[in-house]
């Protein structure tokens, strides 16, 4: 018998007899009658929905710890296109939606970087630029055997996990025993909107060999590629004006975009078990993600002076005059990069169980991006309507595209920014299994892990020099305009610049000072001011306890976690001396944990309690002491802008946890829980703004700069409640007897201080209310689903008062999913997402302050698999 390991135990397609009667329950695929070697009785076949439904469930009803789980089906896959869409629809889970896909996941009220991710159990650490946080978009779905969020860690797990524990299992090739498997499946679709047609495919193969199929071995592979495109409204900077009930935004901006998205995925095990009590193993996963963005944006200063601004008698539409066009292009390439290779083996002798694993991390992400800036003088003049939350300004199309040449050129600048994260880490575990009148077992381990991560921006600009050009320029634009429709509000912007031409255009001049002139200091600042290197070395250390006494189970215990940090960045002295800024610091927490449960073996019933302490080390960006600056020329030689810079004085902050959950399982697929939740968080790391009016900066004199610097908060708590069910519907006649369905609510109250500020704010990024509701069906082959996930609105950005704080707008998204499995070999699907074509939103403070609305549209896909 091979060693089967507790997170990813084989997990067999077949059922014996003893579980048949779920199997009939949830009328999946047809039973296949097939005569046992010793035994009189069925065995039946149970796949799809059904099968990676009941291993999830097995998962949270046997696990140590409070978690939720999602499992692949027996054809290897996730129900999403990739791990962050996976999860969305457990409780307390919620994800942000980028460019039309799940990226980053919040648990419980808590920001992505306060998550801890791990690949079995290894950390995989981030390709972000200058975060902790995973974007888990970055691994397909198709790669992965299964994924545990554990909401209350126990001390053998990663504590920097305020929010959860995110751990990413890959598959086993002892998982599908067979001498040899070999799993596909390719998919088409088409987008609503951009009318394209992205597709993708994943081969999987392996199998067993050697003495009594003593090693497993098995390579995954995976791409897909999607050219689309997207647009959406922005506003900037709102404010109140006397007279008008909704406010007056600076400006109105329509964007364009024209994106290719590309995913390649590789998963590969060699595992060796000689004998029931050992094994060994080696493994990789790669993960690349690439994507080009074209953006045409189109800015129209239309409320910069409330002087050019005449209302209506309706106090909400009217004419401007005396307006600034702003026509831009932004043409980036982003590359990230995941490599993660592990090796280790686990062994036991006698009550012993030994545990060990090296794991080597190298992830890389590259930008190179070009963006070319045109603005007018005061000159242009159109009508507005605010009626609507997504309201109208309507330019003088005319006006503007006779008058290009009157759109001169403001700046060119070509950038290239590499961020490495690169590291290692050791770790080992002791398992001794205690025996008497209470079992269970004592486990001791330590972990050492070092991360280096660098940002390094290379960053040319150009401002237009005494000859310059414009957008009237030959050969610069298209002849077409920057136009649209957002929530049935059509939009003229002005005119959209041609890609080829200013490419042309650029290399042909960029070596004439007449025309690009060089600005040394600004290329200098920024090419060096946001650079950082910072290398954290973490020592870590458990002990704990895990007992069964009689239907209760105790796990207690303490952990350690030393971190020293070596921070490094730049300033620039009177526009031309850099000078390096080094800060070294260290700290040390214990963090003591306990868990009780009631978990009779012969009741559906399971009750949890756990105390735990974890701790959310601040982002590299924020310790780091950089500065990053953002500047617009406002006048000749005056300019309003932002800067970002890091405080290497943060301190890492804390969080006492108290959870209860109440567990009752119907059968083996079906739950019906609720849980509580309350973190009582200490120093939380917030981004605070101050404004500084006409102040020279770095030589320049800016009538306004704004200064975001991250701060320790003097503290905050965050108290929840989460409902979740879902079961198969049995009691249904006939063909209904394969419905079933689940919903899953999340309820947060939660609250920060923050110096400066005396009103109540939620903690960042979460949302207060999150909910997913689900229907299925199967019946013979056939398997459908019907979903909806919805998430409250969430905080993003804090400024210095209510009305320039940044919410991101609450996001609920309707997907479809059905599939014909023909035979034993061969099957069909279709999926279609985002069927209520439901657009992202961002407002300004209060909810008619809109900031932002983008639209992707319906995305159908439709496919086959096989499995061999």
């Amino acid at each position: 018998m091979r060693f089967i390991r507790p997170t990813t135990a084989r997990l067999h397609s077949r059922l014996l007899f003893s579980v048949s009667a779920m199997a009939l329950t949830l009328g999946a695929a047809p039973a296949h009658a097939q005569p046992g070697p010793d035994l009189d009785v069925e065995e039946i076949v149970v796949r799809g929905a059904a099968l990676s439904q009941q291993r999830a469930i097995e998962r949270k009803r046997f696990a140590d710890s409070i978690l939720d789980a999602v499992s692949a089906d027996d054809l290897g896959k996730l129900p999403d296109k990739n791990a962050s869409e996976a999860i969305d629809r457990l409780p307390g889970v919620s994800i942000s939606i980028d460019q039309g896909e799940g990226r980053f996941v919040s648990i419980r009220g808590a920001a992505p970087a306060l998550n801890s991710v791990t690949i079995n159990g290894l950390s995989v650490g981030s390709v972000e630029e200058n975060s902790r946080q995973v974007p888990l978009d970055i691994i397909g779905g198709e790669l992965i055997g299964g994924i545990e969020v554990v909401k209350a860690v126990t001390p053998d797990l990663e504590h920097n996990a305020i929010g959860g524990y995110v751990n990413v299992l890959t598959a086993s090739p002892f998982d599908y025993d067979r001498d040899l498997f070999v799993l596909g499946s390719a998919q088409i679709g088409d987008e609503e909107f951009s009318s394209t047609n992205p597709w993708a495919a994943e081969l999987t193969v392996g199998g067993t060999f050697g003495s009594n199929d003593s090693i497993g071995v098995m390579a995954g592979i995976s791409y897909s590629w999607r050219d689309y495109n997207t647009q959406g409204l922005y506003v900037d900077d709102w404010r109140e004006v006397d007279g008008i009930t909704r406010g007056l935004p600076e400006s109105h901006k329509f964007n364009r975009y024209e994106l290719k998205r590309e995913r390649l995925g590789f998963t590969g095990a060699v595992e060796i078990s000689p004998d029931e009590d050992s094994l060994y193993y080696a493994r990789a996963v790669y993960s690349k993600f690439d994507e080009d963005e074209r953006r045409f944006r189109n800015r129209n200063y239309f409320g910069e002076r409330e002087s050019n601004i005449i209302f209506n008698g309706d106090g909400v539409s009217g004419t401007y005059t005396g307006q600034r066009l702003r026509v831009e292009l932004r043409d980036e390439q982003k590359d990230k990069r995941i490599s993660n290779y592990s090796i280790g083996g686990e062994n036991r002798i006698r009550d012993y169980k030994f545990e060990y694993a090296a794991n080597l991390i190298d992830n890389n992400t590259t930008e190179p991006n070009q963006n070319w800036q045109h603005r007018s003088g005061r000159i242009f003049t159109g009508t507005f309507d605010m009626t609507n939350q997504i309201f109208e300004v309507i330019p003088n199309e005319a006006e503007i595209l006779s008058q290009l040449d009157q759109i001169p050129a403001q700046g060119y600048s070509i950038q290239d920014n590499v961020t490495n994260d690169d590291g290692f880490q050791l770790k080992g575990d002791v398992t001794y299994d205690l025996s008497g009148d209470y079992p269970g077992v004592v486990k001791v381990g330590l972990l050492y892990r070092s991360v280096e991560k660098d940002q390094d921006i290379n960053e040319t600009a150009y401002d237009d020099g005494p000859t310059g050009w414009t957008v009237g320029t030959p050969g610069l634009a298209t002849g077409e305009t920057v136009e649209g429709e957002i929530q049935g509000q059509y939009f003229f912007a002005g005119p959209k610049l041609d890609f080829d031409g200013l490419v042309a255009f650029t290399n042909a001049n960029i070596n004439n000072p007449d025309i690009f002139e060089l600005d040394v200091s600004g290329s200098l600042a920024d090419s060096t001011t946001g650079d950082y290197e910072t290398e954290e070395n973490v020592w870590a250390g458990y002990l704990m306890a895990n007992v069964d006494i009689g239907d209760w189970k105790v796990i207690g215990g303490l952990r350690i976690e030393h971190t020293d940090v070596q921070a490094t960045g730049f300033d620039l002295l009177n526009g031309t001396d850099v000078v390096e800024i080094r800060r070294d610091g260290s700290y040390t927490d214990y963090l003591p944990g306990l868990h009780i449960q009631y978990r009779p073996d012969d009741s559906p019933l399971a009750v949890r309690a756990a105390w735990t302490n974890t701790i959310g080390r601040p982002e590299f960006r924020d310790i780091s002491p950089r500065r990053v600056t953002s500047r617009e020329e406002d006048d000749p030689g005056v300019f309003v802008g932002s800067v970002s810079q890091g405080n290497p004085d943060l301190e890492a902050f804390e969080s006492m946890n108290f959870d209860l959950s109440v567990e009752y399982y119907l059968g083996d697929t079906g739950i019906l829980s609720a849980a509580a939740f309350y973190k009582d968080v200490e120093g939380f790391i917030v981004s605070q703004t101050q404004t500084l009016t006409d102040v020279t900066f770095q030589d320049r004199f800016y009538t306004t700069l704004n200064i975001s610097t991250p701060q320790n908060a003097n503290d905050g708590e965050i108290l929840g409640i989460e409902f979740n069910y879902q079961d198969v519907w049995t009691g249904l006649p006939g063909l209904l007897s394969g419905l079933g369905g689940g919903a899953s609510l999340t309820l947060v109250d939660s609250e920060i201080e923050v110096e400066g500020r005396t009103d109540k704010l939620p903690f960042f990024r979460q949302a207060d209310t999150v909910y997913s509701v689900f229907l299925f069906y199967q019946w013979e082959g056939l398997e459908m689903n019907l979903s909806y996930d919805w998430a409250d609105d969430i905080l993003v950005d804090i400024g210095g008062d209510v009305d320039n704080d940044f919410y991101d707008k609450n996001y609920g998204r309707l997907d479809f999913k059905a599939s014909y499995q023909l035979n034993d070999n061969y099957g069909v699907f279709l999926e279609l997402q985002n069927i209520n074509n439901e657009p992202l939103g961002e407002y300004q403070g209060r909810t008619e302050w809109v900031t932002r609305s983008e639209i992707y549209g319906m995305t159908g896909y439709i496919g086959a698999n096989v499995r061999f």
